[in-house]
């Protein structure tokens, strides 16, 4: 029974006894006898009742339901715990650091058509704005020498940043692709063919390069996992305008944080 029904039945109860009461004494007045009246205790009694329904003067209708009210809050702040406690399980890893080999092919190193094939590494890193979207810095280098007279050593660094969407596949493998944007740095044509910066200046060249890829990581510990393969189609800049084919290809060690 809610607080108004309570309300209701005892004012009800009350108002029966005190109206029965009147009766009486008003018969007993015109009649002159001594009929008997209610009992003192009737009156206790359904005073009593009345005083349990309705509130005091001052008293707010929630102090007789307390018990309810602190029953309801903390189940409520039981179930916000919960709630957090398992969106942190699910999504503990706030940060992502890579560091590995890559190995980096050009097709058009030079803007004439010559390819190359160059070894280095690749460090990244990635830090988690949702359970599946983030941000990733990257770094990249790849060399080919040490290189001589004839044939110089080429050096190749790429420095890029864009979104990662990433996806779980079982309890230790996690999949990602990303769209990386910045720059790289590699050599001239002059500077491949002849070597000498007397020549052809700094020998290097600089532009705009753009790499979209993925890759699979495979959990091997709690905070360390393997980078099965890191594939990722560069768009290259090359001296003359050429934009060379050229794809990496990277793996090594995740640490997550």
């Amino acid at each position: 029974m809610n607080w108004g029904s309570q309300y209701l039945t005892g004012w009800a109860l009350a108002s029966t006894a005190l109206s029965k009461e009147a009766s009486l004494e008003s018969a007993s007045h015109f009649t002159g006898s001594n009929l008997p009246g209610p009992s003192s205790h009737g009156l206790q009694e359904a005073s009593r009742k009345q005083s349990e329904c309705i509130p005091l003067a001052g008293q707010n209708s929630s102090d007789y339901d307390w018990g309810v009210y602190m029953r309801t809050l903390l189940l409520a702040v039981g179930m916000v715990c919960l709630a957090g406690v398992s969106l942190l399980a699910q999504d503990s890893t706030k940060a992502e650091v890579f560091g590995g080999y890559q190995f980096f092919h050009s097709g058009n190193i030079d803007g004439v058509g010559d390819g190359v094939n160059a070894n280095g590494f690749d460090i990244s890193g990635t830090v988690n704005l949702r359970k599946q979207i983030g941000l990733t810095a990257d770094f990249g280098y790849a060399s080919k020498g040490p290189g001589n007279r004839l044939f110089p050593a080429i050096h190749i660094s790429t420095y890029t940043f864009g979104p990662t969407a990433s996806m779980t596949a079982g309890s230790s493998v996690k999949l990602f692709a990303h769209a990386l944007f910045g720059g790289a740095h590699s050599p001239t044509g002059c500077y491949i063919f002849s070597g000498s910066p007397d020549e052809c200046g700094s020998g290097y060249h600089s532009g705009f390069t753009m790499m979209f890829g993925g890759g699979a990581d495979l959990k091997l510990v709690k905070h360390i996992a393997l980078r099965l393969g890191q594939f990722d189609w560069v768009y290259f800049p090359t001296q003359y305008g050429a934009k060379s084919n050229t794809i990496r290809v990277s793996t090594g060690l995740v640490g997550r944080f």
